[in-house]
């Protein structure tokens, strides 16, 4: 089932919670320009800016940014020019909102007192200078319409050339003509000419992936069904009589088996999920500030021969409901190419997240330098509290890439930022190990074996220990 972004994001809108609307001076006596006192709550996982606006009969007071998931307090004052009844209706945006926060201002003035103002003495929202005229580039795989994060840009018009690294940039129209060249690991090169018309236009360049022939799957060929732990040639020779005395004993020795495993299993599980209640909890109470998480899931075909990807899915849909309301998640597959599942939605979208989830399917081989490019890109563009988990069985044929090049990389991206990169391993290879270690210690994180906890334990460890 595909996933479009819009499903997901078009619940997005709408992210700012304001206490009172309407704001009422009441009947006063002698006006001195006193202010009254809401709050706005940020609902969403990034943090709202208060944009420029113009209301040149109120002031608001109060910070330019309000971080994820917390309330801010403002102060409002009007500046009536007559006396008795007013009302003003100003209007202002945020920029994590398409809604704007519409107040309603009013109030009733006896006298003014000597010292009143009438009218705005300053704005603390001026109008921004006009921008120069700009043109918005845009590049999304061919297939998926999601962003390619690791893909070059160059621009070229008359005299100048600007190369750019990411998804997607705006550039200052000084010329008329533009040749824009984009090239990213895993797709088609492509070269297109345009031709500039109007301020802010859009050029989206659609680049198609380079389709390899995939690592066909294994079939599995099971020998002759036995009966107990003896095949039926063995059976054969004895008498009935004794071939079925032979099957109950080994059938009365299994179930035993069988019991005492189960009683085990029902303990382990119990203590795994008290130990992952007993982090959930103390990750909701803690004082972390709102981590993105980005997912970089190994899909290919050794992944799903092993059964690790069904796993890790079951893994991944219960890690989602231990983050909290002010994380977000992005999730990444890699294989021969990349694929955006999710791109920065917050975690309280559990059921969306869960679905896009389900549509993991495994394919091609493990090109995990092209991963990593998209992840530290997706992190370059919302520039927070970054925590990416790769997870892979550690066999990564990238052609033409030495082996120095994920160490090197994760340390030169990890430098000076917020971001942390943990590689946990479905293989238990010491060789896989180590050169996971070293990636990952670059990356300011660790490399882990999966062990009893479960994958959903792992991730709650490092959340808590950055």
């Amino acid at each position: 089932m595909a996933i479009s972004l819009a499903m997901i994001t078009g619940q997005l809108t709408g992210q700012i919670e304001v206490s009172n609307n309407t704001l009422d001076y009441g009947k006063v006596a002698v006006w001195k320009n006193d202010t009254l006192v809401f709050s706005i709550k940020n609902r969403s996982a990034t943090i709202a800016k208060l944009l420029p606006t113009y209301n040149p009969t109120t002031l608001l007071i109060g910070p330019k940014d309000i971080k994820p998931g917390q309330t801010a307090d403002y102060k409002i004052v009007a500046y009536p020019a007559e006396k008795g009844y007013f009302e003003f209706r100003p209007t202002y945006y945020f920029s994590n909102s398409n809604n704007p926060v519409a107040l309603v201002v009013k109030g009733t003035v006896g006298v003014f007192d000597d010292n009143a103002l009438f009218q705005c003495p300053k704005l603390e929202n001026k109008p921004a200078p006009p921008k120069p005229a700009y043109i918005k580039i845009q590049v999304v795989d061919e297939i998926t319409n999601k962003p390619i994060y690791h893909s070059n840009i160059v621009v070229r018009g008359v005299g100048s050339e600007v190369s750019l690294e990411g998804s997607g940039t705006e550039i200052e129209a000084n010329a008329r003509k533009y040749t824009i060249s984009v090239t990213a690991e895993g797709y088609l090169p492509k070269i297109s000419n345009y031709i500039f018309t109007k301020n802010g236009d859009i050029v989206l360049v659609k680049l198609k992936p380079i389709v390899s022939n995939d690592e066909p799957e294994e079939k599995v060929v099971l020998e002759e069904e036995p009966i107990g732990s003896l095949h039926r040639d063995v059976l054969d020779t004895l008498s009935k009589k004794q071939a079925k005395q032979v099957v109950d004993l080994e059938e009365d020795i299994t179930q035993k088996k069988e019991d005492k495993n189960v009683v085990e299993k029902v303990t382990q599980s119990e203590i795994k999920r008290n130990r992952l209640e007993k982090l959930t909890t103390e990750f909701a109470n803690s004082n972390k500030p709102p981590q993105h998480v980005i997912i970089l899931a190994d899909v290919s075909f050794s992944m799903k021969r092993n059964g690790y990807l069904e796993e890790l899915k079951t893994a991944l849909i219960a890690t989602m409901k231990t983050l909290r309301p002010i994380d977000s998640v992005s999730l990444i597959t890699f294989s021969t190419r990349n694929v955006v599942l999710a791109d920065h939605i917050s975690a309280r979208f559990l059921d969306s997240l869960n679905i896009v989830i389900g549509t993991i399917e495994a394919q091609g081989g493990t090109n995990a330098k092209i991963a990593l490019k998209t992840a530290y890109g997706m992190a370059d563009r919302y520039d927070n509290n970054t925590q990416i988990f790769l997870f892979t069985d550690g066999k990564f044929n990238t052609p033409g890439t030495s082996v120095n090049w994920y160490a090197e990389y994760s340390k030169e991206r990890s430098l000076n930022k917020h971001y942390t990169l943990n590689i946990i391993l479905f293989s238990n290879d010491e060789t896989d190990y180590a050169f996971m270690q070293k990636v990952a210690i670059n990356g300011k994180g660790g490399a882990f074996y999966i062990n009893k906890w479960g994958i959903e334990t792992l991730i709650l460890e490092q959340l808590l220990n950055q």
